[in-house]
């Protein structure tokens, strides 16, 4: 019988087991010329991702989820985070409202015009407001994650630096913008309204992009801002993105700020202050602030020396009357007169402040006074 664990190649003897374990090296062999392929592969990747981003953001964050271990060591994160407290906000309530987008309503002539800004969200800011004729403060993040100002507001009147040789002119969509290299500062408008001068205006300096970039920076900007007319809102003032329009205090109630106010101006906290949205309710035109304290009820009603504070049920939610204790030393449900109320959120505390103060002689008015007031927010 022949063996067959064995054949002969020329005048070799060759074995099975031999053979088995040739194909075994080779096959490894292969193996790992494939996993050396992929890894360079790989991060050959990694690299181009990087001049990617890089190339995208023009040194500039327009992704604030990339600021984390992978990409920054963690000496950067921490001046990151010491500077945001510094120029955002140093608390985390619900109130804050950071990088949001926004609108902006104006009434020219005839016509209301929508301003949106900030869609895409790599704007940061402290706080804004909706008189735009005001310079407003914007912030943008470099990829070395220092902050810079930039300033926006709308205006009748332009800077034009066409003539101007230390300037540079880019006209990006809508945008006519100016760049002056010596300086590292530009400036851009875009008019808002064709009936009448009326323009939307925005500038900045040191940013610290390559002049090459400058005009990849603007067509940033011009997609981070949008013009246009608006037939169905009848109020001008500040309008919150869709997300922040109606804010969860708790299981069955919360905060609605859209469909019976108009927001005067909002801002985050700085340096231990609270942060604070300012109305007016559209049925009344009274004016109030929502004011976020980072304490409870108990912690912070005792602390108050001037004021006085009855819990009551209002629309299955607890709430807190607040009064003056020295005009209303008996203050009851029946008779008195508040000009705030404080309402529980968790661990804090959100204070509704009334511009004046509300008087009521019975249950029934105080429940009148309440719907005229915080009812307007209150879902």
């Amino acid at each position: 019988m022949k063996n067959l664990m064995s054949f002969k190649l020329g005048k070799e003897k060759i074995e099975i087991w031999q053979v088995f374990i040739f194909i075994f090296l080779l096959l490894m062999f292969i193996v790992c010329i494939f996993l050396g392929i992929g890894f360079l592969s790989s991060a050959h990747s990694n690299v181009e991702v990087n001049e990617t981003v890089i190339n995208d953001e023009l040194g500039i964050i327009t992704d604030f989820n990339r600021i984390n271990n992978e990409n920054y060591s963690e000496k950067q994160i921490n001046e990151f985070k010491k500077n945001y407290k510094k120029y955002i906000s140093d608390n985390v309530g619900l109130l804050k409202l950071d990088n949001m987008e926004f609108d902006i309503y104006r009434n020219i002539g005839s016509s209301i015009y929508r301003i949106n800004i900030n869609k895409n969200k790599w704007f940061l800011f402290n706080n804004i407001n909706k008189n735009s004729t005001e310079l407003n403060e914007l912030f943008v993040v470099d990829t070395d994650l220092k902050f810079h100002k930039i300033y926006y507001q709308t205006n009748t009147i332009v800077k034009d630096c066409t003539e101007d040789p230390n300037y540079e002119n880019y006209k990006v969509g809508d945008f006519n913008f100016f760049y002056n290299k010596k300086n590292d500062y530009f400036y851009g408008y875009k008019s808002i309204s064709d009936d009448y001068d009326s323009y939307f205006v925005i500038s900045g300096e040191k940013l610290g992009i390559n002049t090459s970039d400058y005009e990849k920076f603007f067509k940033l900007i011009d997609n981070n801002i949008n013009i246009s007319t608006n037939k169905t809102y009848k109020t001008v003032g500040l309008l919150l993105s869709d997300d922040k329009r109606k804010i969860t205090i708790n299981d069955s109630t919360s905060l609605d700020l859209v469909t019976n106010v108009n927001i005067i101006s909002l801002r985050n906290g700085i340096k231990g202050n609270s942060n604070v949205i300012n109305y007016i309710d559209l049925k009344s035109l009274d004016t109030f602030s929502i004011k976020e304290i980072f304490k409870n009820i108990d912690d912070y009603s005792v602390s108050s020396k001037k004021n006085g504070y009855l819990q009551y049920k209002y629309k299955n939610t607890k709430i807190y009357l607040k009064y003056n204790l020295k005009d209303y030393p008996d203050f009851n449900f029946s008779e008195g007169g508040i000009n705030g109320a404080l309402i529980e959120c968790n661990d804090n505390t959100l204070l509704v402040q009334f511009d004046k103060v509300y008087t009521f002689a019975s249950q029934e008015e105080l429940e009148k006074v309440l719907e005229s007031t915080i009812g307007s927010i209150i879902n």
